[in-house]
């Protein structure tokens, strides 16, 4: 008796999701990044190849299991071609206080804390106070940070 090894080669993608579920689900970072995937026709292995992540972080960060690393979304973003903001659903933060813009101009940059304060001649304390509203910038500092606010926010 022969088992029957045959496969069927045909491998398809799915290419939408439910009407209901696609408004939620473009608002994650996960959702983003698997429809910018499939808008490119890229396989999860393809992208973690040309991404340098594993395949099962990207599944991951596809299903919502694990919330992307600025790191990652770096990576991603340059091996999607998409801004690194919109992977990372940014433009929903909230602006109401100078930590709130700061915090969202570091995150559409796609900077850390520590790599914020090298480029604003601070330390990595301050930084982090400011984007917590504890503490506000010195007059030298307000200036470097309103216009790194400026540029990165601008439309």
């Amino acid at each position: 008796m022969r088992a029957d090894n045959s496969l069927d080669n045909s491998i398809t993608k799915q290419r939408s999701l439910p009407v209901a579920k696609q408004t939620d689900f473009l608002n994650t970072p996960g959702g983003r990044i698997r429809k910018s995937r499939m808008d490119r026709n890229l396989f999860i292995v393809e992208l973690a190849k040309q991404a340098k992540l594993t395949k099962e972080m990207i599944s991951m960060i596809e299903r919502g299991v694990y919330t992307p690393k600025i790191k990652t979304l770096k990576k991603l973003s340059e091996a999607l071609d998409i801004p690194i903001w919109y992977l990372g659903c940014f433009e929903n933060l909230p602006e109401d206080t100078l930590g709130q813009r700061l915090r969202k101009a570091k995150l559409y940059a796609g900077l850390i804390s520590s790599e914020l304060a090298q480029i604003l001649s601070a330390s990595h304390r301050s930084v982090c106070s400011w984007e917590r509203d504890e503490a506000i910038p010195s007059p030298e500092n307000k200036l470097a940070v309103d216009e790194f606010i400026r540029t990165q926010l601008s439309d």
